[in-house]
């Protein structure tokens, strides 16, 4: 597979070029780097309404390219785990919140994505050879790529990731996974505004709880304002990388962290100052995310994917 043509570039990354070496250099003096061995598994078990126990591990921005986030040997890692936490599980599936690849960016980065991808198609295939369902959304640096719908998406769609349309419905078992289309694009930002809130008549209405899988953090204020309050609801997202940096860790990482957000349009960052939050009978999870664009500072957050379970009320009775 090969890429060819322009790259196009806007002014948000050209500003991310130009900051890139002060960012490098402030980096050393901020939190600890991260690579894939320091991968954590965040399990969590959510008592709800299905009949049936339900599993599902979510991952986000894998950011394929050699290396030690997400080339060969951190791939085989990552799923070599996905697969110990899904195999022989009933009701199971794999979620995933888009950002496979790196969109182009010279000169820093110029089809970096192109000679892991068959690893991670073999990847992927081991996992819907076991009969798991794979489904998805899509990011940002996916969309932004201008081979994505050529090249990409359709090879991954041929061995079995099933990838929605807004608001489209999937069942994995019991449970309904309802996508949200990437907030970064300009045409979802108007989408979320007029058509998300009239979406509500299509979420189904037997349903015990809903799984909204997500790229973008910004969409969880809009839906929020939709989800019938009544209904269970697990809400993932991922694209912040909870801003590249442990905020925590020093002033400096806080700051650096604070600007990372700022130039992934991220407007409401109270959703990434923890993965975890819970606001009523919403639980809501921000990825950190697994790897990092070739023109990003090393990870200086520890990487993650989640394992969430769904309990039966009536097994807590």
């Amino acid at each position: 597979m090969e890429e060819q043509g322009i790259p196009f570039i806007d002014k948000n990354d050209a500003a991310k070029l130009f900051l890139r070496p002060l960012f490098l250099l402030a980096s050393v003096l901020s939190s600890p780097e991260y690579d894939y061995q320091q991968l954590e598994i965040r399990r969590h078990d959510l008592i709800t309404d299905v009949s049936e126990p339900h599993k599902m591990v979510f991952m986000s921005d894998l950011h394929i390219r050699n290396g030690k986030y997400s080339g060969p040997e951190a791939l085989e890692f990552i799923f070599g785990k996905i697969v110990q936490e899904l195999t022989g599980v009933q009701n199971s599936g794999l979620l995933i919140g888009g950002d496979y690849i790196n969109k182009i960016f010279t000169p820093v980065d110029f089809g970096s994505s192109v000679p892991i991808f068959p690893k991670l198609l073999e990847l992927l295939s081991r996992i819907s050879n076991l009969g798991i369902p794979i489904i998805s959304v899509e990011g940002n640096h996916d969309l932004e790529h201008p081979y994505w719908n050529s090249q990409y998406k359709p090879r991954l769609q041929n061995l079995g990731v099933k990838f929605l349309t807004p608001f489209e419905t999937s069942y994995i078992g019991e449970i309904p996974i309802i996508g949200i289309p990437d907030y970064t694009q300009p045409q979802y930002q108007t989408w979320h505004k007029l058509s998300l809130p009239f979406m509500r008549s299509l979420i189904p209405q037997d349903a015990k709880q809903l799984v909204f899988v997500a790229h973008h953090p910004d969409s969880i204020v809009h839906l929020s304002q939709m989800i019938p309050p009544d209904i269970q609801s697990l809400i993932l997202t991922g694209h912040s990388h909870l801003s590249g940096y442990d905020m925590d860790y020093n002033w400096i990482a806080n700051k650096l962290g604070r600007i990372a957000l700022f130039g992934a349009k991220i407007k409401n960052v109270e959703f990434v100052k923890s993965s975890l939050s819970l606001r009523g009978n919403k639980t809501v999870i921000n990825s950190s995310g697994l790897g990092a664009h070739p023109l990003h500072p090393p990870r200086r957050v520890r990487p993650d994917i989640y394992s969430i379970g769904f309990v039966p009320r009536s097994y807590n009775q």
